[in-house]
């Protein structure tokens, strides 16, 4: 909640609105905390189905190359 707001600041910071932030500026906030969070579980290799590969093995990626422990 606290980085919704302060990001929704910022877009009202960066707009040159000086009667407050309005609620474009938190839709714009949201979307980028969304667009955030997909692009970390992206990154780390979890996410929703769309993002997951078609394997039976679910969970980080692997580095390629390197040995698999066990």
């Amino acid at each position: 909640m606290k980085e919704l707001l302060r990001k929704a600041a910022l877009f009202t910071a960066l707009a040159g609105s000086a009667d407050g932030v309005h609620q474009k500026h938190m839709d714009e906030a949201m979307a980028e905390l969304e667009a955030g969070g997909e692009l970390a579980k992206r990154i780390v290799g979890f996410g929703s189905a769309g993002f997951l590969p078609p394997s039976p093995a679910v969970g980080p990626m692997r580095p390629s190359g390197f040995p698999k422990s066990g």
